[in-house]
């Protein structure tokens, strides 16, 4: 598969954060980026709740996309499933992640 349709860099929040992440029928995802210390984090090291998301449903933590290992870490998750690039929508941005999943040369000013 070299297109993913779909990628987002925000995952399901534990339950107890208002989340519906069940750790028994989602991927591990939540719980090693909370480990690792990839998601965005409040000033007092709690991952920020985004609870506005139109999906999921429920509140949802969100990708330091400032972190270049979580960035790393969340491309590698989708070259798994053989991902060359996430297409995006919306006035032309791009979010790091997308980004760097679709860079084949990095420059001082960015990728290309």
């Amino acid at each position: 598969m070299a297109l993913l349709l779909g990628a987002r860099n925000n995952f399901k929040a534990a339950r107890d954060d208002g989340g519906n992440h069940n750790p028994v029928t989602d991927a591990g995802f939540v719980e090693e980026a909370r480990r690792q210390g990839y998601l965005l984090a409040g000033a007092d090291g709690a991952p920020v709740k985004v609870t506005r998301a139109q999906f999921p449903s429920g509140a949802s933590y969100v990708l330091d996309g400032r972190n270049p290992e979580a960035v790393d870490w969340y491309v590698a998750q989708t070259r798994k499933w053989g991902v060359d690039g996430c297409p995006v929508t919306g006035r032309g941005s791009t979010t790091r992640s997308t980004a760097r999943a679709r860079c084949t040369t990095r420059t001082p000013t960015g990728c290309r």
